[in-house]
């Protein structure tokens, strides 16, 4: 896990998951096995955490016989996570299906997962999303008789400080006979100014066709060592 992901997390936990005053708040990590990090290390003592993962490892409660089935009955958590594990899934739509099964009706599942990168196969490395996968998984989810809301998909720019530019997503499973959902005084964006590269539930961005941050850095790139070029040149000769 990188550290803007944490950082993302971070500022999740703090924006939808308020200390329930003495409640303890249900939650499942899925992938979190601490290879280089995990969500489990933030510092809620409120949060009851459990966590599956393909293999036994540190930061692991439930190992999973078949990674697209969960141990734990319907409507269990008040929150799943899962952070910089769904490109290394072959099926990351099923194991969705089981974060939304198992969360709470009302309860919040958290997605962090990269639009670029590096190819890093753990084992595999087979997918990079884009913020409109948010809807299609809510979509999916949908289609599957699992009534969800997608409250957030969003493209955070954190490429100028690191390799990584996340796809955020924040959902919210609804009833099925209510359309009404729990709201917030704030937001994941609202605690990123500066960051946000897309936001795909900005009715402005419908019809936009944007560069991926990286061919702008690139663009960038580019353009310096052409400046430093002309420079040198005109010094030289």
């Amino acid at each position: 896990m990188h550290d803007s992901s944490k950082q993302s997390f971070k500022v999740f936990l703090d924006v939808y998951i308020k200390d329930a005053s003495g409640a303890q708040i249900s939650a499942l990590e899925v992938g979190s096995r601490d290879v280089n990090g995990s969500v489990l290390d933030q510092n809620r003592v409120d949060i009851d955490w459990k966590s599956v993962d393909i293999a036994p490892g540190l930061g692991v409660t439930h190992v999973l016989e078949d990674p697209y089935v969960y141990p734990f009955n319907d409507n269990t958590f008040d929150l799943v996570a899962c952070s910089s594990v769904m490109e290394h899934m072959e099926f990351f739509w099923l194991a969705f299906l089981e974060m939304v099964r198992v969360c709470k009706e009302g309860g919040y599942i958290f997605i962090n997962a990269p639009s670029n990168g590096s190819i890093h196969r753990f084992p595999i490395d087979a997918w990079r999303l884009y913020p409109d996968a948010g809807l299609a998984l809510q979509n999916w989810s949908i289609r599957n008789g699992l009534p969800i809301e997608v409250r957030e998909a969003l493209m955070l720019n954190r490429s100028n400080s690191g390799r990584w530019v996340d796809s955020c997503f924040v959902f919210q499973k609804i009833k099925v006979d209510c359309t009404a959902r729990n709201s917030t005084s704030t937001s994941l964006k609202s605690h990123s100014r500066g960051l946000i590269y897309f936001d795909a539930l900005d009715l402005d961005n419908r019809n936009k066709r944007l560069a991926h941050p990286d061919q702008i850095l690139i663009k960038k790139l580019r353009r310096t060592i052409e400046k430093a070029s002309n420079i040198l040149r005109q010094k030289y000769t």
